[in-house]
């Protein structure tokens, strides 16, 4: 509980690209005691577990999973995440109140990965990073990582903006639109 804790994630099936940059920082997590709960996908696992058996003193902080059942226990410990910009994990990401870097999937159909994710940066909730700027820099994560492991009040400002940009009432709202769209009150 008292080591900062950060939840990666490529969705369910994962995301390469994402798998490649993040164990490539395995060394910076165990440098700064920083716990990571790496979410590989199933397809990545095997190849991304052999970058941490590598590893000395400190790899007991990196646990690595094919796939999660339970995200939201994951999200409730996590101090912050860095994952894709899909609706439903930013949607999870931000109803748990939890700060994140974001890099949105650059093939998503209209490009809408980079639209979720900007929605959340102009919040403050997220900082977004997309590929191509990792691809030609190659300090960039490991920098914004730097930034909010160190900087305590970045983090929480970061999350009270995640906390507001989260939708809690997501039954009302769907109950509501329900009955505007069909006429029909619903009985509680």
């Amino acid at each position: 509980p008292s080591k900062k804790t950060i939840l990666v994630t490529g969705g369910s099936r994962g995301a390469r690209f994402l798998n490649r940059e993040i164990v490539k920082l395995y060394p910076f997590f165990i440098e700064n005691n920083i716990q990571l709960l790496h979410v590989t996908g199933q397809r990545d696992y095997e190849e991304t577990t052999k970058h941490s058996e590598n590893l000395s003193d400190g790899s007991s902080l990196i646990k690595q999973y094919p796939y999660l059942n339970n995200m939201y226990d994951a999200l409730q410990i996590a101090d912050l995440c860095i994952s894709r910009a899909g609706a439903s994990f930013l949607a999870e990401m931000t109803f748990m109140g939890k700060p994140g870097i974001i890099i949105p999937f650059p093939y998503a159909t209209h490009n809408h990965q980079v639209g979720n994710a900007k929605a959340l940066e102009k919040q403050g909730a997220v900082i977004m990073i997309e590929e191509i700027k990792l691809e030609n820099d190659k300090h960039v994560l490991k920098n914004n990582l730097e930034k909010l492991v160190k900087d305590d009040k970045i983090l929480q400002d970061m999350q009270k903006a995640s906390q507001k940009a989260g939708v809690k009432d997501t039954l009302a709202i769907i109950e509501k639109n329900i009955v505007k769209e069909i006429g029909v009150t619903i009985e509680k």
